[in-house]
């Protein structure tokens, strides 16, 4: 569990792709800016959490938007 910008977060060592996702959180990823992919199936971003994330695969990586958020949250700490 991680909620945006937070300074702490919470992930099971059991569930790499929730470790990413919370520390996404804490570093300024968000649900929206998520993606779905294609590579001849579709898969999810690790920020994208709906409904039909339960029919697509993993991609493990994250969006080029919350690439951009992560990017931008530790410019801001400089």
């Amino acid at each position: 569990v991680g909620a945006p910008d937070s300074k702490v977060g919470v992930a099971a060592l059991n569930d790499d792709r929730g470790i990413a996702h919370a520390i996404g959180h804490m570093f300024g990823a968000t649900h929206v800016d998520a993606a779905v992919t294609y590579n001849g199936w579709w898969n999810d971003t690790l920020m994208n959490v709906d409904a039909s994330s339960a029919f697509r695969g993993n991609d493990f990586t994250y969006s080029e938007k919350n690439r951009a958020n992560i990017r931008k949250h530790f410019s801001e700490l400089a």
